[in-house]
């Protein structure tokens, strides 16, 4: 008489469930990246996908557009959004210019479309970019994956970034001394004063931020998980040379900006 094998070592119809999961949602995602990057990364590749975190992006440098406009006057925002303009100017003509705005006030609608349009142009900018560099050394990644990628790591930054720099606008009292453009001071930058010094070496600790770190390491960890021939190594050395370049221009322009404003 044949043994009878048991019922239960048959893999069950199908295959095993296990390995037909469905992947996860966009907003399960977009949260792992907070938590475990890579697993979050590595499901991108098997399903690419930009639009939410993309509109996560969006309303967030929105919010802080509206709190900024909410909670400082014309006046200090107009010194805080060109402060070497600002300085060559005497009290009548800032109040000559911030009258000017008053009376000719752009449409609010304006400020929340072409935010969006700005951080959509700008996460394509640099996933285009990261995809001409990633080709040039055959590391086999798609456009639509870099970019989703991209997209995920620049949202959660634009996330904690412009989250916290909302809420310390609200909370202030008094903008007159504020960083418009370092309004979270997670950085040295803090440290050295804007009315001295070089600008070049102030826009350099800027860019020691460690918000800015966490960026680097999340396109570093996503560009490696959805590129096949991509090693974390050689995905680190593309990502930082043009981090660093990107530094060093940005120094060097504010550099020559104060140059020219005087």
């Amino acid at each position: 008489m044949a043994s009878e094998t048991p019922a239960s070592t048959h893999p069950a119809p199908g295959g095993d469930p296990a390995t037909h999961r469905a992947p996860p949602g966009a907003l399960a995602v977009f949260l792992n990246i907070f938590f475990e990057p890579r697993p979050a990364f590595q499901a991108l590749n098997l399903t690419p996908r930009w639009v939410f975190p993309l509109l996560v992006a969006a309303a967030m440098a929105t919010l802080t557009q509206a709190v900024l406009m909410y909670r400082v006057d014309r006046e200090t925002l107009f010194k805080l959004s060109a402060p070497g303009l600002a300085k060559k100017m005497n009290d009548p003509q800032v109040a000559n210019a911030v009258r000017q705005q008053i009376e000719n006030p752009p449409a609010p609608w304006i400020t929340y479309v072409t935010t969006p349009v700005v951080v959509a142009a700008l996460v394509l900018a640099v996933a285009g970019i990261f995809v001409g560099i990633f080709a040039l050394f055959d590391f086999g990644g798609t456009f639509k994956k870099v970019f989703s990628v991209t997209a995920h790591a620049m949202a959660a930054h634009g996330l904690a970034y412009n989250g916290l720099a909302a809420i310390i606008v609200w909370l202030k009292t008094d903008h007159a001394g504020m960083d418009l453009y370092n309004i979270v001071m997670a950085n040295p930058a803090f440290l050295l004063d804007p009315s001295a010094g070089s600008p070049f070496l102030r826009s350099l600790a800027a860019s020691l931020d460690l918000l800015s770190a966490w960026l680097l390491y999340l396109l570093i960890v996503g560009y490696a998980a959805v590129q096949p021939q991509a090693s974390r190594r050689g995905t680190a050395a593309v990502v930082l040379s043009l981090w660093l370049l990107y530094v060093l221009g940005k120094a060097s322009f504010a550099a020559a900006m104060a140059s020219l404003i005087g």
